[in-house]
């Protein structure tokens, strides 16, 4: 079971762990719970931050959280698009810390902007998709301060 600020508690079933157990073998068995009430859905998720911080959302917690990253990280492509428009190509060479800084963010938010890609489709996330999230988004959210932090005297 998983605890929710400590007053409110996810209880699961355990009717289809034997289930799981027959089908990855007794060396998961102390996970099957853990695995099985995620896929069950339970009220909170644990969202993990780059700098190791932990914390529990609801299910409609973390959504309005993906949302505002989302956002931002359109927000900050938007404002890179626009400050490279005027940039010359000296300032934009593979040395340049606003390139160094863009790749990698691409690449974080790349499980995000997919995500949101295949919900605008009516495309189900699957499982470990859906769990990608729980580290990408805050990273995400970080990749792009830095971004926008190096966009500031630009913009």
């Amino acid at each position: 079971m998983f605890r929710e600020g400590g007053s409110r508690v996810c209880r699961m079933s355990t009717s289809h762990a034997p289930q799981f157990v027959f089908m990855f073998g007794s060396r998961t068995r102390c996970l099957a719970p853990i695995i099985i009430a995620s896929v069950i859905g339970c009220t909170s998720v644990q969202v993990r931050y780059p700098d190791g911080a932990m914390e529990y959302k609801t299910k409609d917690e973390f959504a309005v959280y993906v949302e505002e990253v989302f956002r931002y990280h359109n927000g900050v492509v938007n404002d890179l698009i626009t400050a490279t428009a005027f940039m010359d190509e000296g300032a934009l060479d593979g040395d340049s810390p606003l390139v160094r800084a863009e790749e990698p963010m691409a690449d974080t938010c790349w499980p995000l902007n997919d995500a949101v890609s295949a919900t605008i489709d009516g495309r189900e996330l699957g499982f470990f998709r859906k769990m990608k999230l729980l580290e990408a988004v805050p990273a995400c959210e970080q990749a792009s301060q830095r971004v926008a932090e190096l966009l500031s005297p630009s913009i």
